[in-house]
């Protein structure tokens, strides 16, 4: 009789919980499920490359081609491309940048979520992250120095060997893992490097120019000199406050000469939105008056060599002198008061001074030039947002 009643009351607590259970374990199914959804390949220029997920060779890919999870894609040193995701985002390629579109997911049977998880392995990328077309939106990206959450906004996202920078341009992201994260916001960027907690956050704008305020030296810039006569000019370092400056001295010429740091930029400034070239510059001394009898020689010049818009070669020159005596030509030339430090500062993308606008960046050169000359530059600044 006892064992009756167990055996009764046992099946029926076993009924109640399936008739409780398996409702809750469908619905529970039903809430969480998702699918694979798929991505457009837009080609704007050159050969992109992709690698379907399982495959073992690239294969160059066609204008709207689909994309799934676990494809890669690449592209070359001349080319671009945008991919278009589902949830209305999209991820701009430029040349020798690199994907793997991880995960394009959204819940089977209800809104509640959309997941697109990418992985940039090397290069420079914009993502656009769109509003939010589920009740929860999951936009990650993965790099080889730690993975970042992005919210809805625009962001610049480069991959080198050493680190990765994220820049929020509006919107705001989380970057870094394991209790070591950092959030931006707009106008701010943080740099990512491998075993390290994230830095910043930092202004977004930057200085493309190694060591410009010659804080370590002259390290990173090349230094050279040429004279059509045995006196040849000096560069020097020397205290400006805190910070230091280069001088560039030249005494008893009467033919031409010149003094020149250099610094290779190979930089590709076509997604920047602001570039701003400024120096801090001082003349005290010129013979050769204006910029000489060419309107080539200046006591201080810089010069910005690069490609523009339609890929041609062309160079920035603007130079500096304090007395034009001889009335010598001074074309892309400025007058300075003598012994009083200057600033200077032009807007790269300003087609009213710039035009076609650069595109990429070559080299940039501070020369003195002329017969005598002593002048004085320091806080060379490439900005850049």
């Amino acid at each position: 009789m006892v064992l009756a009643w167990v055996v009764l009351w046992m099946s029926f607590f076993a009924f109640v919980l399936l008739a409780a259970g398996i409702p809750w374990a469908v619905n529970t199914y039903l809430y969480h499920a998702t699918e694979s959804r798929q991505a457009t390949l837009s080609i704007l220029g050159g050969t992109v490359l992709v690698q379907e997920r399982g495959a073992k060779v690239e294969l160059n890919a066609l204008n709207g081609k689909t994309l799934e999870e676990g494809d890669q894609v690449r592209t070359t040193a001349s080319s671009q491309a945008v991919i278009w995701f589902f949830e209305g985002s999209n991820l701009r390629l430029w040349p020798n940048a690199e994907v793997i579109v991880e995960r394009l997911r959204t819940t089977s049977h209800n809104d509640r979520l959309s997941s697109v998880g990418l992985r940039i392995t090397r290069g420079h990328a914009r993502v656009e992250v769109g509003m939010p077309v589920s009740k929860e939106h999951e936009f990650e990206v993965d790099t080889p120095h730690g993975p970042i959450s992005l919210r809805e906004g625009s962001y610049t996202v480069e991959v080198s060997d050493a680190s990765t920078e994220i820049v929020a341009r509006y919107g705001s992201a989380v970057a870094g893992e394991d209790g070591h994260t950092l959030e931006i916001g707009q106008s701010e960027r943080a740099t990512l490097q491998a075993g390290e907690p994230p830095a910043g956050p930092l202004p977004a704008a930057r200085n493309l120019i190694s060591n410009g305020d010659f804080s370590e030296g002259l390290n990173g810039w090349i230094v050279s000199d040429d004279a059509e006569e045995e006196v040849v000019g000096t560069t020097a370092l020397e205290p400006l406050g805190d910070k230091q400056a280069v001088v560039f001295r030249r005494q008893g010429g009467t033919k031409h000469g010149e003094n020149r740091l250099f610094q290779a930029l190979n930089r590709d400034v076509s997604d920047l939105q602001t570039l701003q070239l400024s120096l801090d510059l001082k003349l005290s001394e010129q013979t050769l008056s204006g910029g000489g009898w060419q309107g080539s020689e200046y006591p201080l010049m810089v010069r910005v060599k690069y490609r523009d818009v339609y890929d041609s070669e062309a160079m920035l020159v603007r130079g500096f002198y304090f007395q034009n005596n001889d009335k010598h030509p001074t074309p892309n030339g400025q007058q300075v008061p003598r012994n009083e430090w200057q600033n200077y500062t032009i807007d790269l993308f300003d087609l009213s001074t710039v035009k076609p606008r650069p595109n990429f960046l070559i080299a940039i050169e501070v020369v003195a030039s002329g017969w005598d000359y002593e002048s004085r530059v320091a806080n060379v600044r490439l900005a850049a947002e």
